[in-house]
């Protein structure tokens, strides 16, 4: 359940907000990976025949225009990537900056609106258990990974040989 959450919390922050640098590896699409983290959290709401039903309806309906948005983005990002790289000037820099900020406001626009009508798709309990997997996601999100060495500065660190 942990696992499910911390999937759709990830979705949910990577989703809202992606970095000019990210270039999504090939074979591998970045909305396609969202839609598969969707619906791991669609199942864990356990949605009712008719539920589903709409759920498909409502990502079919909206999944040509989230993958030309990403498109759009990883192609501009990439020409941001390439015009730092050849050291061109500020202003065409921050022009393509610009275009590229503009592209994720769009994409978070439409994630917002995809997750507000899927939330009206669910019931009073179906909508409280998904804001409970949400603040899941988010604090688990926030939390550090601990740093073992600092609790004991003697461990040696993995993979590290020994001084004789």
């Amino acid at each position: 359940m942990k696992n499910i959450l911390s999937v759709f919390l990830i979705t949910l922050v990577t989703s809202s907000v992606c970095f000019a640098e990210q270039i999504v590896p090939s074979g591998q699409c970045f909305a396609e990976q969202m839609r598969k983290e969707r619906a791991a959290v669609a199942n864990a709401l356990l949605l009712s025949d008719e539920q589903a039903k709409q759920r498909v309806e409502l990502v079919t309906k909206n999944a040509p225009v989230m993958d030309e948005k990403f498109r759009s983005l990883n192609q501009k990002s990439r020409e941001l990537k390439e015009l730092s790289a050849q050291n061109a000037s500020k202003s065409e820099i921050q022009n393509k900056q610009k275009e590229v900020n503009a592209i994720k406001k769009d994409i978070k626009k439409a994630i917002a609106k995809e997750n507000k009508d899927f939330e009206k798709i669910l019931d009073h309990e179906q909508r409280s258990k998904l804001h409970m997997i949400q603040k899941l996601q988010r604090k688990s999100m926030k939390q550090k990974p601990k740093d073992y060495y600092k609790k004991n500065p003697k461990m040696r660190e993995f993979g590290v040989p020994k001084k004789v």
